[in-house]
């Protein structure tokens, strides 16, 4: 795992779970710990969003079910 100052949501998380400071963080980041209850979203920030990347090495054998599931997340948007 990366040392907390050289990851800012692994910091924000930590100090939030210690109860030491209020954050803006992706729920995902938080998802285990909202559902046991043990932090409670405070408010929504709309418009706010993330962008996920999926990334792969070009292969001389494709890996046919990686394509597949990229293919399925993206729309068929596969850069070859």
């Amino acid at each position: 795992m990366d040392a907390p100052e050289r990851t800012p949501t692994l910091s924000g998380v930590l100090l939030v779970r210690e109860g030491f400071a209020m954050a803006i963080l992706p729920p995902i980041a938080v998802r285990d710990e909202l559902e046991s209850g043990l932090l409670v979203e405070a408010d929504t920030l709309p418009g706010i969003t993330e962008t996920f990347y999926a990334v792969t090495l070009k292969r001389r054998f494709p890996n046919l079910v990686v394509r597949s599931l990229i293919s399925d997340a993206k729309g068929d948007v596969i850069k070859t």
